[in-house]
């Protein structure tokens, strides 16, 4: 989360296909989605749908380009939005922190493939400090519809993953970014057999 004050109004970007409005749809995941990959992944219909590609074709253009391509249309991002060091960090980030999803959730039952007990126990010692170790610590949901990692594991796991990796976006959350991907794969296994209500 970048110390700045959050944008205002809808990204002019923003395709006129796409159902989303105002600050939300400055975000990268609104376009690109928790899978990476646009229109050609989770967000290819539905009201997610903006027919914009994704990015795995960027882990092959240098970091400058990709800074370049971020300053520039359709993106238009200013140093002020997005400080020099902060683009390059974005860069690293397409570069070489993406992950394919259908290599780690079963695209058809949206499964982890991972190991859960060996999950569990990465949960029980890291996660626990603030999601309780029975993840009911924190309930972000609306009253009786809990709101919790467990629900959301099921729900939407792409995106649980993606936050297990690089924490949440404005949240006092650790993410498992240094450590091997299969330890976040084997932590959102886990987080599907957490309670759902």
């Amino acid at each position: 989360m970048l110390d700045r004050e959050e944008p205002q109004g809808t990204n002019p970007a923003y395709p006129s296909t796409g159902k989303r409005k105002g600050a939300t749809t400055w975000r990268c995941v609104e376009c690109h989605g928790w899978d990476y990959k646009g229109k050609d992944g989770l967000y290819g219909e539905g009201e997610r749908y903006t027919g914009v590609k994704g990015i795995q074709a960027a882990t092959r253009m240098p970091s400058e380009a990709i800074s370049k391509l971020m300053r520039s249309g359709p993106h238009n991002y200013t140093s002020e939005m997005i400080r020099d060091e902060e683009l390059d960090w974005l860069a690293a980030f397409i570069r070489e922190g993406q992950h394919d999803t259908d290599l780690v959730i079963h695209p058809a039952t949206d499964t982890a493939k991972g190991d859960a007990e060996r999950g569990a126990a990465i949960f029980q010692t890291v996660c626990a400090t603030c999601h309780g170790f029975d993840d009911r610590l924190l309930d972000w949901g609306e009253p009786g519809d809990l709101g919790s990692v467990g629900t959301e594991a099921r729900q939407l796991p792409a995106e649980v993953l993606h936050k297990i990796r690089n924490a949440h976006p404005g949240a006092a959350m650790v993410n498992l970014r240094a450590f091997p991907l299969q330890d976040a794969v084997d932590v959102l296994t886990y987080a599907q057999t957490l309670p759902a209500e």
